[in-house]
């Protein structure tokens, strides 16, 4: 037959009831033996637990102006940031597209020149204007 978890349990409970006793009666002589020592010692724990409260329910100090200047001009940073963020997305987009139609553009004018033997009628002309002045 299994034993129950009370049976598991109860062993445990036994020992630490015995032994709280134990420490609750040692606690009891060390008082009897010394009362001033006690008292002196409950009496600064009272304070640091006292002094650990004040210190930690106390509100922050107000901040100065500086750091209130400095916070403000944060938070307009980002706004500004916020709201600058698409403009900036949309003209470097405009600007991707601008150049790439430049490069087309310069690319087309490229192969319209080499069409057009330039050259040669500018060599051409030039000639004739010599020959003018010639």
């Amino acid at each position: 037959m299994n034993p129950s978890p009370q049976d598991i349990i109860q062993p445990a409970v036994d020992q630490a009831a015995e032994k709280f006793q134990q420490v609750q009666t040692q606690a009891r002589q060390q008082v009897r033996e010394h009362p001033l020592a006690v008292v002196l010692v409950a009496l600064g724990a009272g304070l640091a637990a006292g002094l650990a409260i004040r210190f930690l329910a106390a509100p922050p100090p107000p901040p100065t102006t500086r750091q209130r200047i400095q916070r403000t001009l944060e938070d307009i940073q980002g706004r500004l940031m916020d709201l600058a963020q698409p403009a900036y997305k949309r003209a470097s987009e405009f600007a991707g597209s601008g150049a790439d139609m430049m490069k087309k553009g310069i690319d087309q004018v490229q192969d319209h020149v080499q069409d057009l033997h330039l050259e040669k009628k500018i060599d051409g002309i030039l000639g004739r204007i010599k020959g003018l002045f010639g």
